[in-house]
């Protein structure tokens, strides 16, 4: 027989009936009849299970152990750490380092060589009529000091610092590092007019300090194989005058001079002319 809809109605409320009873008497709703809110499962020992994870467990990292800030990394604590030469000191900067080179050695700290010096002696004979003495280096295939070719090691102002007439002094020392193994020439210039006399001696290159003359000259020159007053054979007078007149550099032991032979720029004329001479020398094989 056909089910009546009649009939659903009326067991329906008769299960409403049953369950309300049960509630007012402490009993449980059957689980046939339980209804599930979504928010939650209620178990038949009364327990409600939350959908939310209630672990006391946190993700969030509470170790204490943080890493201490011991600031800026320092590359000079260790040859390991920066690339300065083994020759240069390594200096430490609020960011990076930088290097220089040590007493006796030159470059940009990086990449350092040896100091190599020229050195030498002079004497002045009336220098109130100094103008210019210079000194320059050049390649070895020029003998033209003008020629545009050579550099200037030392002008006249670095060049006036002789503290009395007709007095031996230690000259400048000169960085010739950069020419190191190269073959050159060398030129002393001489501008002066009147009787002003320029006496050179003892010309040394070799490893230096940039504060003391080498204890030990590669190369040296002191003038004294030649015949007064000719210069050696490996020094050449190169004339820059236009004048005509015939002042040369020449060697000399005349009665101002106590020490042995020494090259000398004479003026013969004494006139107030400005004269320009060069000492140039052979070609030099540097070391």
């Amino acid at each position: 027989m056909k089910n009546s809809p009649i009939l659903y109605f009326v067991v329906l409320a008769v299960m409403v009936l049953i369950a309300a009873s049960l509630v007012a008497c402490g009993n449980e709703i059957p689980s046939f009849i339980s209804h599930d809110s979504g928010t939650g499962d209620t178990d038949t020992d009364g327990d409600t299970d939350s959908d939310s994870d209630t672990d006391s467990d946190s993700d969030t990292d509470t170790d204490s152990d943080s890493d201490t800030d011991t600031g800026p990394f320092n590359e000079c604590a260790s040859s390991s750490t920066n690339s300065c030469d083994t020759n240069a000191t390594c200096i430490d900067l609020p960011v990076g380092y930088d290097c220089e080179c040590n007493l006796g050695w030159v470059g940009d700290g990086f990449t350092c060589i040896p100091l190599l010096v020229l050195t030498y002696q002079e004497r002045y004979w009336y220098g109130a009529n100094y103008e210019e003495h210079r000194i320059l280096i050049g390649p070895a295939s020029s003998t033209d000091p003008e020629d545009g070719s050579w550099t200037e090691l030392a002008d006249g102002t670095d060049m006036d610092t002789w503290t009395a007439d007709y007095s031996w002094e230690q000259g400048l020392l000169l960085d010739i590092s950069a020419m190191s193994g190269q073959s050159v020439r060398i030129a002393f210039h001489y501008r002066g007019s009147y009787a002003d006399k320029w006496y050179l001696e003892d010309i040394c290159i070799g490893w230096g300090d940039g504060s003391n003359p080498p204890s030990t000259c590669e190369w040296d020159h002191g003038f004294d194989n030649g015949t007064v007053p000719t210069l050696p054979s490996d020094w050449t007078s190169v004339s820059g005058a236009t004048d005509g007149y015939s002042s040369i550099w020449r060697t000399s032991t005349d009665q101002w001079i106590s020490s042995p032979t020494s090259a000398l720029i004479d003026r013969s004329d004494n006139s107030s002319t400005v004269q320009d001479e060069y000492l140039v020398s052979d070609p030099i094989t540097l070391p």
